[in-house]
């Protein structure tokens, strides 16, 4: 067992410990958790001759806390929202492939911004987790194809012809990743295709949608005021005046210290040559930092507190 130097649980803070090749908390109410969204399989064993002498469990995946944490939080929209680097695409894909095996039928869209974009982060590592987790690959039309006929179908949003074919099908889940890239009206209309008629994606809770992304975009506005200071533009989106519950749309900060898988030198060397704003976002997912501001430097809040804050109440 070895435990990790930065890297902390984010339900009750104590320091990642490795095990084998998968990153646990050293509580056992926490690793409980982590192991209710983990993906394994019974691996064969045999003895020293060769012979078959039963199976052992191996944990293909084993989410992070920060990670289990995002799926268990029930909500039909979430925003995994903050640093670069905690390990939001890479779970959100992993627990979409959960997702699928546990529920038949399971229909899920998974997008970004653009083609290459897409490519570069899931179709690539999806090609190789097909023969590690045994689903099937369909490089023609994208997709994902389990068993037991869940689907993942990967698309994009790089013009309004790519947006038009998603909204006559339903998803189960829809996963939009740097969802703080596309435009505000096209992210709106997107979510509203996340409906349902799998009995069983209503008994858990129904269609769900998540948005995983850093802040700093076209839609960071729309995605601060929904998710975060929950003040949504009724005037542009009135029909949302009605249905607009803040419990349903949920926040959960990712920060660049829940990831031991990290190289150790990433902040150094991809961060530290950011504008001031960009840097806040990208390190600390301050979503009210704004890169090219006037007040650069103004933050809401400093480790928790109040910091360029001040109240006028007698």
């Amino acid at each position: 067992m070895t435990l990790h130097g930065t890297a902390k649980c984010c339900w009750c803070s104590k320091s990642l410990m490795q095990i084998g090749a998968q990153w646990w908390c050293q509580t056992d109410r926490c690793r409980t958790w982590q192991r209710e969204s983990a993906i394994g399989f019974n691996v064969p064993t045999y003895d020293k001759k060769g012979k078959h002498s039963g199976y052992e469990w191996q944990y293909w995946f084993t989410p992070l806390p920060s990670q289990a944490e995002f799926e268990r939080r029930k909500a039909p929209r979430k925003l995994w929202g903050g640093s670069a680097g905690p390990g939001k695409s890479f779970g959100a894909r992993r627990l979409a492939y959960r997702r699928c095996q546990r529920i038949p039928n399971f229909n899920v869209l998974l997008v970004r911004k653009t083609f290459p974009e897409l490519q570069k982060t899931h179709i690539k590592a999806m090609r190789r987790e097909a023969q590690e987790l045994g689903f099937e690959w369909l490089e023609g039309s994208k997709e994902a194809r389990f068993k037991n006929g869940s689907v993942i179908e990967c698309g994009h949003m790089e013009d309004e012809a790519a947006v038009q074919k998603y909204l006559s099908t339903e998803y189960d889940l829809i996963i939009v990743d740097e969802a703080v890239q596309i435009e505000p009206d096209a992210l709106m209309e997107l979510m509203s295709r996340a409906r349902t008629s799998n009995e069983r994606v209503k008994q858990d809770g129904g269609a769900e949608v998540w948005l995983v992304t850093n802040p700093g975009g076209p839609s960071h506005g729309l995605l601060s005021d929904l998710f975060i200071t929950h003040t949504p533009d009724f005037e542009r989106y009135p029909a949302l005046a009605k249905t607009y519950d803040p419990n349903k749309w949920v926040f959960i900060k990712a920060t660049l210290d829940e990831n031991p898988y990290l190289d150790p030198d990433y902040e150094s060397l991809a961060l530290t040559g950011l504008r001031r704003g960009r840097y806040q976002q990208l390190r600390y997912g301050n979503w009210e930092a704004m890169d090219g501001a006037f007040f650069e430097e103004w933050q809401a809040e400093r480790d928790g507190q109040p910091w360029h804050v001040r109240s006028l109440a007698a």
